[in-house]
């Protein structure tokens, strides 16, 4: 898809946390030098989209694009919304997030409060602002989101 498409793919490696690269235009490199900025953490650069699958599961993919909303319309056209979740870069959307449906800060907050004996939806309070944000603001007892947040965010929490 993203081939087809000239786009360059991140792979989260859901074991290690690295984040796997296949740059392979100037724009390409400029796109994921300015996600490394974006995010304090530097790229493995590899040199085939196989040598990443073949290194790790992915937690997600992050789709690099100067038109995310283009993106999302053309992704929602040729897959299911039971595949993956589909969320929208921020704060500068540059970047589309696919996610496996099992991964979201919703699910890491029910993994950290089960760790902690804690219940989540009776004793966690979660902030948020962005579309990656919803999940979690569903799964905390209080959900708040901020005055500027995205709408998928403000939909989802209890108080904005």
């Amino acid at each position: 898809f993203s081939l087809r498409l000239g786009l360059l793919i991140q792979y989260y490696n859901g074991e290690t946390g690295e984040v796997l690269s296949v740059p392979l235009t100037e724009e390409h490199r400029a796109l994921s030098a300015r996600y490394a900025a974006l995010v304090g953490k530097p790229q493995v650069v590899l040199r085939s989209y196989d040598e990443a699958l073949a290194q790790s599961l992915s937690a997600k993919l992050l789709i690099l694009t100067t038109q995310p909303d283009e993106l999302i319309a053309q992704a929602s056209a040729q897959f299911s919304a039971d595949d993956f979740n589909v969320i929208r870069g921020s704060p500068d959307p540059f970047f589309v997030e696919f996610l496996r449906k099992d991964v979201s800060k919703g699910s890491a907050l029910l993994a950290l409060c089960e760790h902690l004996g804690l219940d989540a939806s009776q004793q966690v309070a979660a902030f948020g602002d962005g579309d990656n944000d919803r999940e979690m603001l569903q799964q905390a007892a209080v959900g708040v989101a901020m005055r500027n947040a995205k709408p998928l965010a403000q939909q989802a929490a209890d108080v904005i």
